[in-house]
């Protein structure tokens, strides 16, 4: 598993052209195709929300926006807003110039993805707005002052410098392109025979989603269903990652997480603690091999703000744990290669009759140390006499600058890889060292140290 920002930021995705973040944590089981195809609804019937979905759609998630402002969407947006400051003032900017809070108005949502590599090639939402058109259209122009109103086959429609709106008779879609948009009001004018399905998968979720092959995060798949039920609600999460060795890392960032919750807090009154307790207790994980399955029977979680704030700072912190926790095998496996190549160059440079010698100090590359995203080499970046007498170069994005540096006598070296994956200016370290024992023989340290490798 990889590239997994913290899952608000991941569901930011429609921000200007629909004005309204989208969460994507939930899902439900996979969709069987329904033995008889369903009808298209005749041209003068209302397009339906969930008519947008097809079998083929490896990324989705579906929010019933009515649902999720019972149970926890005002307690979460504060919580989000204590945890971010951005995200603060941006609900606060939204809500002043619409005159209501966007996130609050969402009834129902779809939202589809799709990948190409670690890149999102095309997206597209439907929204069904508690607003009436003319307040969600003035919302709309107030959050994206740069939107173009037009017309898309006849329907009122916006553009924007990184989307397309459109309104179909009560729904917005909204996605990257025009063309995009067409095409989700096309499979809206005809369903595919796997809708009537996905209906009865979703009845009663108030946020369901699903992530299959092929998508960035290097998981088989990811399922997760969040409904009410009597005693609160009931959050379960279902996982298979590539390798045993992922799985088993999840699981314990979620057990860590679970003791988290029932830390200490002088800011957690009795009630909440209280809450924190059974939130806990009714938690379930299980993993077999390379699946993790996670449930959660929470109690009420309306005004429980403190509790909510605690749980999402966790869950944020877990996420950026695994996603570091990945990334960083990057940086061990370059310091390992590299310093494979200099026990080479050693074992290969060695003249009888005289001591042999690691090569100077090389420069790091790429020039600085990446901060918060990928940063690609520079096409000369290995040109370095000591780069080129290892062998080792690469012309990857990475996350991590690698250099070495050789002591006075020649006779020994450290390896090291540096970054910063969130961008926050603290600094990974990983190193690695390589030595001549008294025989000339170059041996590497059995060991990587390692400093903030999570960060």
């Amino acid at each position: 598993m990889r590239r997994i920002r913290a899952w608000w930021d991941v569901a930011i995705v429609t921000h200007r052209a629909a004005f309204v973040s989208l969460i994507a944590a939930s899902c439900s089981q996979p969709v069987a195709v329904a033995p008889a195809p369903q009808p298209a609804p005749p041209p003068h019937m209302s397009p339906q929300l969930l008519d947008a979905f097809s079998a083929s759609d490896k990324a989705w998630a579906y929010v019933d926006g009515r649902a999720f402002r019972q149970v926890v969407l005002p307690d979460l947006l504060q919580a989000a807003s204590a945890l971010r400051a951005d995200v603060q003032v941006g609900l606060a900017a939204a809500a002043a110039q619409c005159g209501f809070q966007p996130l609050l108005s969402v009834d129902e949502m779809l939202l589809r993805l799709r990948w190409a590599g670690e890149r999102v090639e095309a997206w597209a939402a439907v929204l069904r707005m508690q607003e009436p058109l003319d307040r969600t259209a003035h919302c709309l122009s107030a959050v994206a002052p740069d939107a173009r109103e037009t017309v898309l086959d006849g329907r009122r429609a916006w553009m924007l410098p990184g989307g397309f709106v459109a309104y179909d008779d009560g729904l917005f879609v909204v996605a990257n392109s025009a063309a995009e948009v067409q095409a989700t009001m096309a499979r809206m004018a005809r369903p595919e025979q796997a809708v009537q399905q996905l209906r009865a998968a979703l009845a009663g979720v108030m946020l369901s989603a699903r992530v299959m092959q092929p998508n960035p995060f290097e998981m088989d798949e990811f399922a997760t269903r969040w409904a009410p039920q009597a005693t609160g609600s009931r959050l379960e999460v279902h996982t298979r990652f590539a390798g045993d060795t992922s799985a088993k890392q999840a699981e314990t960032i979620v057990k860590d997480g679970l003791l988290q919750i029932l830390g200490s807090n002088v800011s957690f009154d009795a009630g909440a603690q209280g809450a924190a307790e059974r939130f806990v207790k009714g938690a379930a994980v299980i993993r077999d091999g390379s699946k993790l399955d996670v449930t959660f029977d929470m109690p009420p979680l309306t005004g429980q703000t403190s509790l909510v704030s605690r749980i999402t700072a966790v869950a944020v912190r877990g996420v950026r744990q695994h996603t570091a926790w990945d990334l960083s095998g990057e940086a061990r496996e370059a310091v390992y290669v590299i310093a494979r190549a200099l026990v080479d160059y050693a074992t290969r440079t060695r003249v009888p009759g005289k001591h042999p010698k690691f090569p100077p100090s090389a420069p790091l590359v790429p020039d600085d140390i990446p901060y918060g995203k990928r940063v690609a080499p520079n096409p000369h970046a290995f040109s370095h006499p000591s780069w080129r007498d290892i062998g080792f170069s690469s012309d990857k994005p990475t996350f991590y600058a690698c250099d070495f540096m050789t002591a006075k006598d020649g006779r020994s070296v450290v390896v090291r890889a540096r970054g910063d994956i969130d961008g926050d200016g603290t600094t990974s370290l990983f190193e690695l060292d390589v030595r001549l024992d008294a025989r000339d023989t170059p041996i590497m340290a059995p060991l990587i140290r390692e400093r903030d490798p999570a960060e």
